[in-house]
């Protein structure tokens, strides 16, 4: 078993791979979320210590930290035993005393080793649901007036599509998103992007007013 630190994009699509080996409905990550989560602001790399872990030349786990304490991992449930090294590594990797994972309810090996090691359940705060949506036989979408819907058509769309988002997630109160059209365009540029499944609603006309809303399907 070796570990490596993270070295670029060739690392996340080991990351991918690995995501997808082990990849079902009822995963926390998809392949799509690794490439977002890595792209979608720039100039944040030294934010995130990464290692992945390799074992006779494929890559069994990967570990992704923020200078805040918080981690998010994956691993090959064939090496239980690296989810301690895992969170040895993790120790070191930043400074401070606090430190987060998250997990699903259903991880239930990897809550005990947390347990084990020091960790405690929050019981209380924000938790994402993972939820599933059929996608056979959707009823015609209902457009507002004045705006049309459409894929977007590349990298020419990027500041616009960056612009949705940012509407949709600066919330009052908190710091606005990060996102821009550069740091779309290096999301477009990720593998398993794809345009045809990123879908804006758009205004129609010049006077209709600023694009608010967007949908961006995993395939």
């Amino acid at each position: 078993m070796k570990r490596r630190d993270y070295d670029g994009p060739g690392d996340l699509r080991a990351m991918q791979d690995l995501t997808r080996r082990l990849w079902s409905p009822d995963s926390r990550w998809h392949i799509g979320d690794l490439a977002w989560s890595r792209f979608q602001h720039v100039g944040r790399e030294p934010e995130w210590p990464t290692s992945l872990w390799e074992h006779d030349g494929q890559v069994v786990a990967w570990a992704w930290a923020q200078r805040n304490g918080t981690l998010d991992l994956r691993f090959d449930p064939a090496h239980p035993e690296l989810a301690e090294e895992i969170l040895r590594w993790f120790d070191g990797a930043v400074e401070g005393p606090e430190r987060d994972v998250t997990l699903l309810e259903s991880e239930t090996d990897l809550a005990q080793v947390l347990r084990r090691h020091g960790y405690r359940a929050q019981e209380s705060g924000v938790f994402f649901t993972h939820m599933r949506l059929d996608l056979d036989a959707l009823p015609e979408p209902k457009v507002p007036a004045g705006h049309t819907l459409r894929a977007v058509r590349g990298e020419q769309d990027a500041e616009a599509r960056a612009a949705v988002h940012r509407a949709a997630f600066s919330l009052p109160g908190l710091p606005p998103s990060r996102v821009t059209g550069e740091s779309y365009r290096q999301v477009m540029r990720a593998w398993p992007y794809r345009a045809d499944l990123d879908w804006p609603r758009a205004p129609a006309r010049p006077n209709a007013g600023p694009q608010r809303g967007s949908i961006t399907c995993a395939s």
